[in-house]
């Protein structure tokens, strides 16, 4: 470089006699607390992996039915009781991310709310209300006359019932009754264990 000042410049290369902070006590001992809470943090996470190995060992030395009297006083596999919902309520997803016990420490996290409740329109009872206004969204366009499958008839009693989406057949139809013999599941299905005559 022409124009570099100062030893071992001659390169471009910065002077290796920068000295400045080296020995400053005050980044030492900001050092020396961050060391000091990293090797208290990894001798917590091994303690912690050491406890978990152990329980792990004792619960495997037990016997059936004593990890399942084990699991009874504890709580575990009891699932809470399900929540009653309004006619036609919305059902709210409560998420399935970071769910763990480590990340709900606290009592009051928004992810341990009730997502069973009504809010906004569910909170009206439908139940009250005439049978033609008992639909989701009542009076838009895209709205559904269905509310559930409860309360329609999806048996299949009369497959020759002209209006219920089969081809309709002529009598003496012989190449459909041929068909028909041939379909899977559709015939009696204790045709073949009976006795020939």
């Amino acid at each position: 470089f022409e124009g570099a000042t100062g030893e071992g410049s001659e390169a471009g290369m910065p002077s290796d006699d920068d000295d400045d902070d080296r020995d400053d006590p005050v980044e030492f001992e900001a050092w020396r607390a961050r060391e000091l809470r990293r090797c208290e943090r990894d001798a917590e996470l091994r303690r912690k992996f050491d406890e978990e190995q152990r329980e792990t060992e004792r619960r495997r030395a037990l016997t059936t039915a004593e990890r399942e009297a084990e699991d009874r006083d504890l709580g575990k596999g009891v699932k809470k009781p399900k929540a009653k919902w309004k006619f036609l309520q919305k059902y709210h997803h409560k998420g399935a991310f970071f769910m763990d016990d480590d990340s709900l420490k606290k009592d009051d996290d928004v992810r341990r709310r009730d997502t069973d409740g009504a809010v906004g329109v569910d909170k009206f009872d439908r139940a009250a209300l005439p049978k033609v206004l008992q639909v989701k969204d009542f009076g838009f366009a895209g709205r559904t006359k269905y509310t559930h499958l409860v309360d329609q008839d999806t048996t299949f009693v009369e497959r020759d019932y002209e209006f219920n989406g089969w081809v309709q057949r002529k009598k003496g139809d012989q190449l459909r009754a041929a068909y028909d013999r041939k379909m899977a599941g559709t015939g009696d299905i204790d045709r073949h264990f009976k006795k020939r005559s």
